[in-house]
Order: C-alpha cells, then structure tokens, then sequence
C-alpha cells in the first residue's frame, strides 16, 4: 500500500499513515453522526501522528479538514472555516480531486457566519463538478 503525498510516495511508517487516514477519514462516521467531540478526538490523535512521524499530509491537511468540520458542528463556524480552508488548499495543492462533501460543510460555516453569498457561490461549484462525467 502506497499513498501519493506532496511529489513522493509514503513508503515509511505505513501502518502510521494507514492509522492516520483511520482516524481522520474513517472517523468521519462521527461528523455524520453529529458527535464533533469524538471526531476532534481522532483528529487531535491524527494531528499528533502527522506531527511525530514527519507526514505532514495528516497534520496539515486531513486533520485541519476534519477539526474544521467537527467545529462547525459545534456551532463554532468562525474557528471551523480557517482549518478547513487550510486543509482543503493542502489538499489541492497536492493534486487531490475536489472534494464536494468537505466543501459543502465549507459552505454551511460560511452562510453560519452570514456569508450566504460565497456559501451558494461555493455549492453552485460543487453542484457542477459534480455534474462533470469523471470529475
């Protein structure tokens, strides 16, 4: 198992990274739960693994994504949105595929803090990626 990271393959520490993703990616089950409490667990646990083994993947993008979404759910959107965008542009940046679901909890923070202009802006995006055959 490898993983395309920032112009390298991770090919040390996988079972770390794999721990990494679980805790991040697979503990969005509880941003669909609404239980931002437990996410912020798993993402201050991936936060520190990124940190400790030098994969920055998982501190400076996967868990700033999912801090934000769980403050967000808190009703905390002015702290929530900064992360999210933070983790978002790493993301980007790194060549991911636009993400729509993360995006869109971006937009929720933005119309929370009154502005729904860039939040329906922000869904009309996503609206059209994903209406693009093999977006």
């Amino acid at each position: 198992y490898q993983c395309w990271v920032r112009g390298g393959f991770i090919t040390r520490n996988e079972r770390t990274f794999d721990f990494g993703w679980a805790l991040s990616v697979g503990a969005e089950v509880f941003e669909h739960r609404r239980e931002p409490e437990e996410l912020h667990k798993r993402t201050e646990e991936c936060d520190r693994l990124g940190r400790e083994h030098s994969m920055p993947f998982l501190s400076a993008c996967l868990a700033p994504t999912r801090a934000g979404m769980a403050l967000i759910r808190e009703g905390r959107a002015i702290e929530g949105i900064s992360p999210l965008k933070a983790g978002l542009a790493v993301w980007d940046a790194g060549g991911g595929k636009n993400h729509p679901y993360l995006k869109a909890v971006l937009a929720e923070g933005m119309a929370l803090t009154g502005n729904t202009g860039g939040a329906l802006h922000l869904i009309d995006e996503q609206i059209a990626q994903i209406e693009r055959l093999g977006w």
